[in-house]
Formats: structure tokens, sequence, C-alpha cells
């Protein structure tokens, strides 16, 4: 039991330095509210995978998946970037692949966040 303190304490202690950070540049530009979220959706990936990997039961690992689906759809959005050098015909492709990432993303958002949450 000791070690799963310690494991707990550690990871929410990363966690909250980069939450404060979000949380200081939210004030200044209201994009990285949205990254607050994202940070804060990976400490409740991160406390599943390193607290309950014994003893997850089937809810618990479509919990799992369903927030690495949303990060990995997030991923995929930050990294459609619609440069200069593309064509018109690539920059609107690109660009509606990534509206369709943000909206999955939000999608999963608004099914799985009753179920995201921490009970320690």
């Amino acid at each position: 039991m000791q070690s799963f303190k310690k494991k707990y304490k550690k990871l929410y202690k990363q966690y909250t330095k980069i939450l404060h950070q979000y949380q200081k540049q939210a004030l200044s530009s209201p994009e990285y509210n949205v990254e607050y979220l994202v940070a804060y959706f990976k400490l409740i990936r991160d406390y599943y995978i390193l607290m309950k990997s014994s003893t997850q039961d089937a809810n618990e690992k479509l919990t799992i998946a369903a927030l690495f689906s949303a990060l990995s759809e997030y991923n995929k959005f930050k990294n459609c970037t619609v440069t200069d050098d593309l064509t018109k015909e690539d920059q609107q492709t690109l660009e509606k692949e990534k509206a369709l990432h943000w909206t999955n993303f939000w999608q999963l958002v608004m099914l799985n966040i009753e179920d995201w949450k921490l009970d320690a």
C-alpha cells in the first residue's frame, strides 16, 4: 500500500505543476483552457494505468480506451498543420481532417466525461 501512495503522490505532483502552468497561461490566451483540460485527461489516464492496472474491470478498461482515443484524436488535431507550401487542395483536405479530429475529440469527451474522474 505504501508504494501506491508514493506513486500517486509523485504522479499528482508532476501533473499539478503542469496544470498550474496552463492555468496561469489561460489568463492570457484561451487556447490554454483546452490544454489544461487535456493535461487533466492525461492525469486521469496515467492514474488508471498506474493505480488500477491489476484490478481493472471491463468498465475501467473501456474508460482507459476512451481516454486513449480522445487523447489520440487531440494529438492528431494538433499535428494537422496547414502550411503555405501546400497546394490549395491539400490545404483544404488537411483542414477537413483537422476538423474531423477536433469533432471526434469532443464527441469522445461528451460521451465519456462522467466516467473520467479520480477516486483517490
